[in-house]
């Protein structure tokens, strides 16, 4: 379910990033994303779940807005690789480390909601320095579009 989610999440925020910029469009993916994240030990029963599931899959833009956002605040094409690069080798720490402190919140109290807390803070943190980011370009480019 999660995934059937992410199709349409995945694919439709890419043509909308056309019209809104990748940034703004991540900006807006994770925020949503974040919000869920903080309700989701709300859910219960199996049709929650899978209701949650469906909703937060299309808040996945994240996984194809986030090269394309990277790429977009690159003012020389020859240094959309290197900045990407970068991106990925940075954010790569943070997705190994994640899974066991969220396995170790969810060990010492037995619960998801500490879970919940720990990734729905650690969005809005990157949503933070993503509109730290759209604001600098922005400032520089005289542009809504980033």
């Amino acid at each position: 379910i999660l995934n059937a989610g992410s199709l349409v999440g995945r694919t439709l925020p890419n043509i909308l990033a056309t019209v809104f910029g990748p940034l703004n469009l991540l900006i807006v993916a994770c925020s949503v994303s974040s919000v869920l994240l903080y309700i989701w030990f709300l859910v219960t029963g199996n049709g929650g779940m899978l209701v949650f599931e469906a909703i937060y899959g299309v808040t996945r833009a994240y996984v194809s807005c986030l090269p394309a956002a990277t790429a977009s605040l690159s003012k020389n094409p020859n240094e959309t690789g290197l900045r990407l690069g970068m991106m990925f080798f940075s954010t790569s720490f943070f997705w190994l480390v994640s899974s066991p402190i969220q396995g170790a919140l969810i060990g010492i109290e037995g619960s998801f909601w500490p879970v919940c807390v720990f990734s729905g803070s650690t969005v809005i943190l990157g949503v933070f320095f993503m509109l730290l980011s759209r604001f600098l370009v922005r400032k520089e480019n005289h542009t809504w579009k980033v």
